[in-house]
């Protein structure tokens, strides 16, 4: 009898990797100790994701998505920028990934970028104009985030971290009130 194929192995595979990463680092995701720890062969995972890169860029992908997600059911740009720095300094592990190991994706022109897609059109919707309008000042804003969130997830002191978070809020702001400037 034909064994069945687990439709849900790759997600399993991903997952067992994020485990490692969250107790251990990347330094502990092998395609071996994913495999054990997956129940499943290290051919198996080969064939899914053939080196550790593959499997990394991967799950970082996955997370990017689901944090897009959840960033683009914040109801203003400020509550978004308030989400990304909080989730950088809840789960700077997650954040490393995506964007100190994946962020070459997220700048390739056909990327799938949703949340880039939905801060463009919030911008639109905001000041008029079409989204391609803002893409200088998505970038800008990004680039602001991007800066804070990598400070306040290696923030050791509570009271430099709220100054820099408070800082980081402020400029986000004043970037997004002034988001014309951008335009060209």
């Amino acid at each position: 009898m034909p064994r069945i194929a687990d439709a849900n192995l790759s997600d399993r595979i991903l997952n067992v990797a994020h485990d490692l990463i969250k107790k251990k680092g990347v330094d502990a995701v092998t395609l071996r100790a994913v495999a054990i720890q997956a129940k499943t062969t290290t051919p198996t995972v080969y064939a899914r994701f053939a080196t550790k890169e593959d499997l990394l860029l991967a799950l970082a992908d996955k997370l990017r998505l689901e944090f897009a997600a959840e960033l683009m059911q914040q109801p203003t740009l400020h509550k978004a920028a308030r989400l990304y720095l909080d989730f950088a300094m809840q789960n700077p592990a997650d954040y490393k990934l995506v964007y100190d190991f994946g962020w070459p994706r997220v700048f390739m022109k056909d990327a799938n970028q949703p949340g880039v897609v939905w801060a463009r059109e919030r911008f639109a919707e905001l000041y008029g104009g079409s989204p391609q309008d803002y893409i200088p000042v998505v970038e800008c804003l990004w680039m602001e985030m991007h800066g804070g969130a990598s400070f306040l997830a290696k923030a050791l002191n509570p009271q430099i971290a709220k100054r820099l978070y408070k800082s980081c809020l402020h400029s986000c702001d004043v970037i997004v009130g002034n988001a014309r400037l951008f335009t060209t």
